[in-house]
């Protein structure tokens, strides 16, 4: 069986959810926040946005197995890693950097696969 979670992206009409849920993971599609922020406040708004959903989803940052993080200009790599790093105290999930063409005044976009644990 599987579940959507609508998301920011429902109101704009674009064709995909926030995240799908389904044999007890969740896929989060790639969150931003740009609002001409820096790369540290995007790198925290995107997880924010991550862990809102996850939440939504019935489970959190902790039980994140995969993050890929798309970046516009990767000699911000640093910056971002300190930020990402502040989400993820402990066992961090495994991750990729991409370096990516993104929306104007998008610096980081952020998506997850997470483990939906069992009640």
């Amino acid at each position: 069986m599987r579940r959507v979670i609508p998301g920011a992206q429902a109101a704009s009409g674009r064709p995909f959810s926030g995240a799908a849920i389904a044999n007890g993971l969740v896929f989060i599609s790639g969150q931003t926040f740009a609002d001409g922020a820096d790369v540290e406040a995007q790198t925290h708004g995107a997880l924010d946005k991550v862990s809102e959903l996850l939440n939504h989803a019935g489970t959190n940052l902790d039980h994140a197995m995969r993050c890929t993080v798309y970046m516009t200009d990767l000699t911000l790599y640093d910056r971002m890693n300190v930020a990402y790093a502040m989400h993820f105290q402990d066992d961090p999930p495994a991750r990729a950097v991409v370096g990516a063409a993104l929306g104007p005044d998008c610096l980081v976009e952020i998506d997850c696969i997470a483990i939906v644990p069992d009640d």
